[in-house]
């Protein structure tokens, strides 16, 4: 491992599964999330460094591309890097392989550093004094095309949510893949034994806090494709994603 790229390796462990014996969509959101901090710690970004200058990082878009998903003790790596940085965002890459080293796929994401007190961006530029945050940027790309821009017609919710304490993070929001979990519950049991969900992109657009009611919409579009957003109950999109299956 070097300060650049962090490499976990890894198992699938028995009930972090779904129903069909592979890794679940939220346990791998989960398991990106948790590399990502290891790996913003590692480099000295991580969330004890920032919340003592009252500043965090908050996750703004995920695109995630899987030929395949491990399945119960199957053992794998997933690797990560920061591959572009500009003012308050940073690109961050990942790529899960096979112990054999096969791709099984590929996620890249894009985080902003904000202010906590004042919840406004904050240039990455000011917090590094040192200057070393661009010396750890690995100008290495995944193959992931560029996610499409997310609109729905639909004007009536598919169903509805109210959140509750299991929902909410450390940082006193809902946890960014607790929002994946509720979309991937709108479609059937049957369409997931049926067809495979290849690739999600999702996009963060503001918190839910503990005790919201949301509504959540779901829009079937051109081939496989399925627009999906979550709302407040003052009409403001929370998040929005789009499903791919094959």
């Amino acid at each position: 491992m070097s300060d650049c790229i962090m490499t976990l390796p890894l198992r699938v462990e028995p009930f972090t599964e779904d129903f069909m014996g592979t890794l679940s969509w939220g346990v791998l959101g989960n398991l990106l999330l948790r590399i990502s901090e290891k790996h913003a710690t590692a480099n000295e970004y991580g969330y004890e460094a920032l919340i003592q200058k009252n500043k965090a990082w908050v996750l703004s878009r995920l695109s995630i591309v899987m030929s395949e998903l491990p399945k119960t003790y199957d053992e794998f790596t997933l690797s990560t890097w920061v591959t572009n940085s500009f003012r308050q965002f940073t690109t961050r890459n990942y790529t899960m392989r096979k112990a054999s080293g096969e791709v099984l796929g590929y996620a890249t994401s894009v985080w902003a550093m904000i202010d906590t007190q004042t919840r406004a961006p904050y240039n990455i530029d000011q917090f590094d004094v040192k200057g070393t945050f661009a010396e750890r940027i690995v100008a290495d790309d995944v193959p992931i095309a560029p996610p499409e821009r997310i609109r729905l017609r639909a004007i009536e919710p598919v169903a509805s949510y109210t959140t509750g304490v299991s929902d909410i993070d450390i940082n006193g929001h809902v946890n960014s893949i607790r929002y994946l979990q509720l979309l991937l519950n709108l479609f059937p049991i049957e369409k997931y034994r049926q067809e495979r969900l290849v690739r999600i992109d999702i996009m963060y657009a503001k918190e839910a806090y503990c005790g919201d009611e949301l509504r959540l919409f779901l829009e079937h579009q051109e081939g496989g494709k399925y627009a999906t957003q979550i709302v407040n109950v003052t009409n403001e999109v929370v998040v929005k994603a789009l499903f791919y299956f094959e």
